[in-house]
């Protein structure tokens, strides 16, 4: 999408267990720290990606994989590593981008936590100083909930 710009106030990715990722109307960003820096690209490490698919394997064990929650074309993705850490771009097949604008992703492998597309979406239609409301307010009340559980224990 030309001339996208992130807000500062949506989040548009999540901290999973074994990475986090982040996302354009274009591409899925994974960012993952290597369990052990000593392993070998060539031979210890194996990217799968298909376009439904995507497994990072560790040693012949699937350390993070499973079925995308969107397509994606193939021959657009790649990865990289930088010492201990690899990056993967996973670009957004055609089929999702719909009407050219980009899809939205709720998460990268179905069954991983799910966020909120309706505020990314939001970003077409409002400005930042509303965003940034609708942000404070989500603070307020993650930080009442927190506060809640303190109390109940």
């Amino acid at each position: 999408m030309a001339g996208w710009k992130p807000s500062p106030y949506v989040k548009y990715g999540y901290t999973e267990k074994k990475y986090k990722w982040t996302q354009t109307p274009e591409d899925v960003t994974l960012t993952i720290e290597l369990p052990d820096e000593n392993l070998k690209t060539k031979t210890d490490i194996q990217i799968i990606m298909k376009t439904n698919k995507f497994e990072m394997i560790i040693k012949g064990e699937v350390y993070i994989g499973g079925e995308l929650e969107h397509a994606i074309n193939v021959d657009d993705s790649t990865w990289t590593r930088d010492g201990k850490i690899i990056e993967v771009i996973l670009s957004k097949g055609m089929d999702t981008k719909g009407d050219g604008e980009g899809c939205w992703w709720g998460c990268v492998i179905k069954g991983d936590h799910v966020i909120d597309v309706k505020r990314m979406e939001s970003t077409k239609y409002l400005d930042d100083s509303l965003l940034k409301k609708l942000a404070e307010k989500d603070q307020e009340e993650t930080a009442g909930k927190e506060e809640e559980e303190e109390e109940d224990q």
